[in-house]
């Protein structure tokens, strides 16, 4: 599953868990979900095969809830959330797309 599908499952993730992918971040990039361990870092096994860490699930939610008023398709809605796990902030270019009717 790339981050693009995972997005769409967003509301299958299950309580809790956090979106992960592997670098270089594109909608493209491979992804899963994965509960965090006891210290709230991603497991040692998925790290060690290479994803990191991109957005927990509330987070994916309050985005998403976001972009409803906004045209956008499941890749401009990944390449946001990306842009947004990764600088903390919404990206400028979103103002540019316009309001759903």
């Amino acid at each position: 599953m790339n981050i693009e599908e995972a997005i769409g499952k967003v509301q299958q993730m299950p309580k809790g868990s956090v979106l992960v992918a592997r670098p270089p971040f594109t909608w493209g990039a491979e992804a899963t979900f994965v509960s965090l361990a006891d210290d709230f870092r991603i497991p040692p096994a998925v790290a060690d095969a290479g994803f990191q860490y991109l957005l927990e699930r509330d987070d994916l939610l309050d985005l998403l809830g976001f972009l409803k008023k906004k045209r956008v398709s499941p890749r401009t809605i990944a390449e946001f959330v990306i842009h947004y796990a990764v600088t903390d902030a919404v990206p400028a270019w979103i103002d540019d797309i316009p309001d759903v009717t």
